[in-house]
Order: C-alpha cells, then sequence, then structure tokens
C-alpha cells in the first residue's frame, strides 16, 4: 500500500473534517449502539452546545476533561466536544478497576470528568458531570461552530503500562493526532466502506482508529458495549457487511474464523488494520482463503506516536513466519540506531527511534521519563525536533521494509496491550506477606506467569483477585507460583530465562 499519501494536518483537522460530514451528509448515521443513533449533523451541532456547556462551568481551553462513560453515542460525542472546547480528553474504560480509573484522571488533572448517571465515580466529588443532566444546557447552548484547535494544543491523554507501578500518561498534540486520522481515512479508503465498529478498549488507542477514522470519512462508528464478548462482535460484523476497516488485534485473528465460519468470512471488511502486538502469517491463513478481498495491514506504532506510524500490508505470496512491520506513514520518520544513536549498517539490527509530525509531547507531568524517551532528532534538520525510542529493535530486509526483532527491554505485548512487567510486579509486592516478585510471559501460551516470595502461604486465587481490584483483567496473572527465593544472575539481576525453564518443565 501507499504510506505516502498526504495526511495534510495542519490545513484538514479531524474538527474540519468532521463539519465537512455534516454538511454533505447531514442525516447520515455518525455514531449508533444497539438502540440509539446520532447523525453528523446531530453530532456536530450537540458538540458544538456540549463544549459551550462545558467552558461555562469553568473547563478552560488546555484543560484535560475526563471520561468515564460506555461505549456508544455519549462517549464520542463527549470526546468531540472536549475537542471543541480546546480541551484534551482522557477516556477511561468502564470495566477496569475503579482505583486505575480514578488514579489516571487524577494523575491527568481533569477539570471535570464526564460520566453517566448510572455508573456515576462518587470519589470525584463535584468535578463529575452527568451527561444525562446537561440536557436543558445543552439545548439552550448557541451550537454555531467554533475554532479549529492549533497543531500543538492537546487532543489526549492516554494511560500506558509504567514500570515503576503506575500508568504514565502520553500527551498527545491535534496536529499529531490529526497527521494520523487524515493519512489513515486516506490509504485505508475510509469513505468507500460502511463504517467500523467500535469494540476494542477506549482507554487505548487502538479504539481511535475505530472512532475517529471513519467521522472523518463520513462514516458510521457502531458501538458495542465494554462488556460485550468476542461473540458479539462476530454478531455485529454479520450483521453489517461492507464495512470500511476494523481495528484488530492478532488474537482478534484466531478467535473470529470460529465465530464466523468460511461461509460468512468473505465482504465483512475491506481493511483488517492490525495492530497491538506481532503478526505472524499463520494468522492470516484462514482470511488469505476465505475473504481473498479484505487487504490485512500490519500497523506499528506506540502511542507516544500516535497509535501507528509504519504500515505494511500482508501478501499471500510471502514466505516468511514473521509478516513485516513496513515503512513509515506520511509524516513519521523512522530510524535504525545503535547504542551511540548512530544508524547501524544495512540489514543490521538497531533500536528503532521515531521522528516527525507523529511525535507526542511527552509523558504528563513526567518531564524526566520525557527527557529519557524523547531525544533530539539530530537528523531532521531542525534543533527543536525530537525523536521518540521506543526500546524496540528491528532490522530492514533488501527490499527496505522494516522487520520486527523483540524488545530491548523487559516490556511485552500481551493480547493486544504493551505491558510492562514491572508495572505488574510492583501490584503484587504491594500484596499483605509478598516481600519480593518477578513476572515473566510466555510467549508459546500467551500466560502471565508470577513467582512470588512471601513469609506466609499465599492462597493464589486470593491474589488473582486482589490483582483484579487495581489492574486490567489483562495484567492478572495467569499462574501464580509461590517460591522461597528469586533466582538472581551473576550481575544481580532476576535471572528471568531460569524463572521460564521451570514453567516449561
Amino acid at each position: 500500500m501507499d504510506t505516502r499519501i498526504s495526511a495534510a494536518a495542519r490545513g484538514d483537522g479531524f474538527l474540519a473534517r468532521l463539519a465537512r460530514a455534516a454538511a454533505s451528509d447531514p442525516s447520515g448515521i455518525a455514531v449508533s449502539e444497539p438502540r440509539r443513533s446520532i447523525t453528523f449533523a446531530g453530532l456536530d451541532r450537540l458538540s458544538n452546545q456540549l463544549a459551550r456547556v462545558l467552558l461555562e462551568r469553568g473547563v478552560r481551553a488546555g484543560d484535560s476533561v475526563g471520561v468515564y462513560l460506555d461505549r456508544g453515542v455519549d462517549l464520542v460525542l463527549a470526546a468531540v466536544a472536549i475537542l471543541k472546547a480546546g480541551c484534551a480528553f482522557v477516556l477511561t474504560d468502564v470495566t477496569h478497576p475503579r482505583a486505575r480509573v480514578l488514579g489516571c484522571l487524577q494523575d491527568a488533572g481533569t477539570t471535570c470528568v464526564i460520566v453517566s448517571a448510572r455508573v456515576p465515580l462518587a470519589e470525584l466529588g463535584g468535578r463529575a458531570v452527568a451527561i444525562e443532566r446537561l440536557g436543558p444546557q445543552v439545548a439552550a447552548a448557541h451550537d454555531g461552530a467554533l475554532a479549529e484547535l492549533a497543531p500543538d494544543a492537546g487532543a489526549y491523554i492516554v494511560y500506558t503500562s509504567g514500570s515503576t507501578g503506575r500508568p504514565k500518561g502520553v500527551d498527545v498534540p491535534y496536529g499529531a493526532f490529526c497527521n494520523y486520522v487524515s493519512w489513515a481515512a486516506g490509504a485505508y479508503r475510509a469513505a468507500e466502506g460502511s463504517g467500523s465498529i467500535l469494540h476494542t478498549s477506549v482507554a487505548f488507542d487502538l479504539a481511535l482508529t475505530s472512532i475517529f477514522v471513519p467521522l472523518a470519512a463520513g462514516r458510521e462508528v457502531h458501538a458495542i458495549p465494554a462488556h460485550a464478548s468476542i461473540a458479539d462482535l462476530a454478531d455485529a460484523m454479520l450483521r453489517r457487511p461492507g464495512l470500511s476497516l476494523m481495528k484488530l488485534t492478532p488474537l482478534h485473528l484466531r478467535l473470529l474464523p470460529g465465530l464466523l465460519g468460511p461461509e460468512h468470512a468473505r465482504g465483512r471488511a475491506r481493511f483488517f488494520v492490525v495492530g497491538g502486538e506481532a503478526l505472524f502469517r499463520d494468522d492470516l491463513a484462514f482470511w488469505f482463503e476465505h475473504a481473498p478481498d479484505t487487504r490485512i495491514i500490519n500497523e506499528y506504532g506506540p502511542s507516544e506516536t500516535v497509535v501507528g506510524c509504519v504500515v505494511h500490508e500482508a501478501d499471500p505470496r510471502d514466505p516468511r513466519h514473521a509478516v513485516p512491520i513496513g515503512r513509515p506513514i506520511s509524516g513519521a520518520s523512522i530510524y535504525l540506531l545503535d547504542d551511540e544513536l548512530r544508524p547501524v549498517a544495512d540489514g543490521a539490527r538497531g533500536e528503532i527511534f521515531i521522528g516527525g509530525d507523529v511525535v507526542a509531547t511527552g509523558y504528563h507531568r513526567s518531564p524526566e521519563l520525557t527527557a529519557q524517551r524523547f531525544v533530539r532528532d539530530p537528523f531532521a534538520g531542525r534543533a527543536s525536533a525530537r525523536m521518540y525510542r521506543t526500546g524496540d529493535i528491528a532490522y530492514a530486509d533488501t527490499d527496505g521494509l522494516l522487520i520486527y526483532a523483540g524488545r530491548a527491554d523487559d516490556q511485552i505485548k500481551h493480547r493486544g496491550y504493551r505491558i510492562e512487567l514491572g508495572e505488574i510486579e510492583s501490584a503484587v509486592r504491594a500484596l499483605e506477606h509478598v516481600s519480593d516478585a518477578a513476572v515473566i510471559h510466555v510467549a508459546e501460551s500467551g500466560a502471565l506467569v508470577a513467582f512470588v516470595v512471601a513469609d506466609a502461604p499465599l492462597d493464589e486465587a486470593a491474589v488473582r483477585g486482589a490483582l483484579g481490584a487495581v489492574l486490567p483483567e489483562f495484567m492478572v496473572p495467569t499462574l501464580v507460583v509461590q517460591c522461597d527465593a528469586l533466582p538472581m544472575t551473576s550481575n544481580g539481576k532476576v535471572d528471568r530465562s531460569m524463572l521460564r525453564a521451570r514453567v516449561e518443565n
């Protein structure tokens, strides 16, 4: 596929595109959920009014505003209104532990949090605003257009796993956000299909592709509730053929065939955009055979560089086991560098550094961590240019395609999510009686195994239950193994290879 399609982020922002969609197809459905929908005209008008209500309530341009709503019309309306108010949205997942949600909202410094009266967050006090109770104020507010955000204004804060034991927020500017949305809307030809299904957690930027790319192209976002299962997703796909795109993880590619069957695989979507973890040929065989018209894109990119910035279209003729991550999109610059930040030789492995218009502002309220990971870009020709140090290792093949080759640290990709094992270990160490812990990821089985040193016998179910109160479900260890001591290497670090051997044996 052509990764060079112009993003035109500076002159073609998301809000301007949404206004054009509302003008060209006012009665077209913008967002739907099982029992409710809103048109493009309605979304554009009500988001203008809600933005003004937020400003009247004391929100100021540049603030961050939280959203604690189930996937659906109100969530998308709130996110768009927050942008129109000149603020950054912070989307949270209603299925995540409340302590984690509240911690992220507090760290983000949210001026207010838009919630549902049905699922309140009483712990927020006066900062919580129930969207259902704003109806009269919204109806009375002026519905005229508001100004487009500046490229360097904050668009959203997204929280990723942190090695310190606390999630870290990534500040993403509007220009970088628009660069991805505009590029993806064009490259994935979003205007040619019927839209997308929003089915992934809104607390992670995988969901941004499903929300903002179709809206920018004037197409529908159909949201299924946060507690829905993979079977519910398959059912939604059956009822909505001809989708523009589906944002999926490799796990979805492996599970959906058993639910759809070969006879229903064809025609589900024009594009499968796959991200979150490494993609392998075995994940694609069913789709190559039974849905040959669906183009499958391997999309790579950390949250710090806005959803996806390196892409490659999977080719059934390519015999390689691992699908390349490909080439950079428009606006992104990719460098493979050694430890001295020098370009590696052709074909050699190096750490991926990402520069250009896709780079986030930094980590929220974390200048030291920002300085470590967002470093000066000596290749850009501008003194102010920065690049993000990913920690991912890759090499370029003879055609110049990037091949992912693992991590340089303890970060992993698990079930489509980027996880710092240190965050899980910190949560385990905080448990009563626990003095030390180490967590490993067994790639073959997809299991997370926690090795725990404690001064009393531990009940595995109780440990997992306690961790489930502070960690999202996908971060709770699959197995808990109590041991007398953790094995150490000669330089004093936990010997994870010995832990892995215990599991394998």
